[in-house]
């Protein structure tokens, strides 16, 4: 006669079966779980463009703000100067990366800001940094084009045009109708950053126009005339398609190692020769306008 245990002993002994089949594989695997570390926080992210020269060690400068994050939701702008983090003074990027870099997604940051004549106490909650792709162009779509030849920016350059650094990439020429002239760039104006992100040179410009979204708007900062600006323009999906025409594809395009230069591209590699004359000329009247050395005695 085979006798059924209803009781709690029953379930208890239910229980136990399956770890007493399993023995011990099934506790070391449970052990392993239970010790496994918990997945490291996410770096916090403000979304600005920062630059300390200049600033004599009294702060950091906002050169941009990225639309939508971080810094811009706590009511930060450009031109805005930062000098404490959490009540701590701020001299230098090195000492505010230092601040920031150790803080996760989600902490709650208080900035000092001087903004012209106001001192302000703002505060901010850092995010995840989002991924370079998230906000990108689609699979398959062409690259988006500036539509403007720009060089890195030389010694002479920089005294010619009165700029703090040799950071960024400075236009040659303007291609009619495209971004650059649409946001209103003239040769001379140095291009320092793209939707918040800073130009080092001229190769960034490419990879960072590949983040933008189509449709949608390109913020330029820029030195023009030897002011800090930033200029807008919306990004349409016509822009793309003109890019893809014969002729204005050739302008837009740079000309491959080895190819044999068109019509369009000769008539850029002209302007662009001709504005590096005149830059050169200008800095050679600049130079025999100054009072020649007095003789030694």
């Amino acid at each position: 006669m085979v006798r059924l245990w209803c009781g709690p002993a029953a379930w208890i002994l239910g229980l136990l079966w399956p770890l007493s089949v399993c023995g011990q594989p099934a506790l070391d695997k449970l052990e392993q779980e239970l010790q496994q570390p918990e997945p490291a926080p996410e770096p916090g992210y403000l979304g600005v463009t920062l630059d300390d020269r200049g600033e004599q060690g009294l702060g950091v400068r906002v050169l941009a703000v990225v639309q939508g994050g971080p810094g811009a939701r706590a009511g930060l702008l450009p031109g805005d100067l930062l000098t404490h983090v959490d009540d701590r003074p701020v001299a230098s990027l090195a000492e505010f990366a230092e601040m920031l870099s150790p803080l996760p997604a989600g902490t709650r940051v208080r900035f000092t800001v001087q903004r012209e004549e106001r001192t302000l106490e703002l505060e901010a909650t850092l995010a995840a940094r989002p991924a370079a792709g998230r906000a990108g162009q689609a699979a398959g779509q062409p690259p988006l084009r500036l539509g403007a030849r720009v060089k890195a920016v030389d010694l002479a350059a920089q005294r010619r045009l009165a700029l703090p650094g040799t950071r960024g990439a400075l236009v040659l020429a303007v291609h009619p109708g495209g971004l650059a002239d649409r946001a209103g760039l003239k040769p001379d104006a140095v291009i320092v950053g793209i939707n918040g992100q800073r130009v080092e040179r001229p190769e960034d410009i490419e990879r960072l126009l590949q983040r933008v979204q189509v449709p949608g708007k390109l913020a330029l900062l820029c030195y023009l005339g030897g002011r800090l600006q930033e200029r807008t323009v919306d990004v349409q999906q016509e822009d793309l398609e003109r890019q893809m025409q014969p002729g204005a594809q050739a302008a837009f395009a740079p000309r491959q190692p080895g190819g044999k230069p068109n019509a369009e591209q000769r008539i850029a590699e002209l302007e662009r020769r001709v504005q590096e004359l005149e830059a050169r000329i200008a800095e050679l009247e600049q130079m025999l306008q100054q009072p020649p050395p007095e003789p030694l005695p």
